[in-house]
């Protein structure tokens, strides 16, 4: 997870996609990908305060980067939100129809890790001594930070900012909720609290076992290490986080689905051209930038 957050250049703009449902409509889909190569060198080199050599040697292939996955992966897209704006007007709609959306996420997350492995391997395998260090004080901030917003408030207070900040996804999809939306969410905020921790504690992991291989990075197996990590991260998760991973999965889909169902015409409309609005902005993009 930590190095796909590091390193995928095109992670922000995927969630937005193909999270759709969940996040916040971006009215200007097309300048957020025009910028993403300058949003993704920002975020890496937040992490890694890489010297002016590695930010010339990078920018130029998180431009191919961006370039293959205009050409590439972006009509994937469109024809996959082609497909939601029929799912979503099914009465009634079953969460394993919404749970099997989610392998669109899966295909093209696998896409990207596939992609970036080399240049990720290159990248790293250049790090100096202090960069490295950099990395675990920026990873250290990152745990105490977890720990202030997820770990230290109560309980409730935890399930109440869980369930505000899942209305605020939803709002600009389905409108205000209803009563029973709003309490729906609510139930839903309160199953997954419980597996807080076994996140955070998946995240630290991750992150230490980056470490653990940057500290060999000159080693002969560093780049199928890393090919590992990059392509196969689930290979590396702890029975605990695998079940909870897919207990949250199963209990995402069927929270969409309930609401779904629950849609009144206005919000049901509303969903369908939120979905046509989307594809018709990322269908309009020109990959001669």
């Amino acid at each position: 997870m930590i190095l796909r957050m590091l390193f995928r250049p095109l992670t922000l703009l995927l969630l937005a996609l193909l999270l759709a449902l969940l996040l916040a409509a971006c009215s200007r889909i097309d300048l957020a990908y025009r910028n993403l190569d300058r949003l993704s060198m920002w975020w890496i080199d937040d992490y890694l305060d890489l010297n002016a050599e590695q930010k010339a040697w990078l920018m130029p292939r998180l431009h191919d980067d961006l370039d293959w996955h205009c050409r590439t992966e972006l009509p994937r897209y469109v024809a996959w939100l082609d497909a939601q704006r029929g799912l979503v007007q099914r009465t009634p709609l079953q969460a394993d129809q919404i749970e099997s959306q989610f392998d669109a996420l899966d295909r093209a997350m696998q896409a990207i890790a596939v992609r970036i492995t080399p240049g990720s391997i290159e990248l790293l395998r250049g790090l100096d001594s202090a960069q490295v260090a950099g990395l675990a004080e920026r990873f250290d901030e990152d745990v105490r930070k977890w720990r202030r917003e997820y770990l230290i408030p109560t309980p409730q207070e935890q399930i109440d900012k869980r369930s505000e900040l899942m209305e605020k996804r939803l709002r600009p999809w389905f409108g205000t909720l209803s009563a029973a939306q709003r309490q729906r969410v609510a139930d839903w905020a309160r199953e997954a609290n419980p597996r807080t921790p076994i996140w955070l504690a998946n995240r630290r992991q991750q992150q230490q076992h980056l470490l653990t291989l940057l500290a060999t990075r000159s080693a002969a197996d560093f780049p199928q290490q890393l090919t590992l990590q990059l392509q196969q991260p689930e290979s590396r998760w702890s029975e605990d986080y695998r079940q909870a991973y897919q207990a949250s999965r199963r209990d995402l889909a069927t929270l969409l689905a309930d609401l779904v169902n629950s849609a009144s015409a206005e919000q049901r409309t509303r969903l369908v051209e939120q979905f046509g609005e989307l594809h018709d902005d990322l269908q309009s993009l020109d990959c001669q930038h």
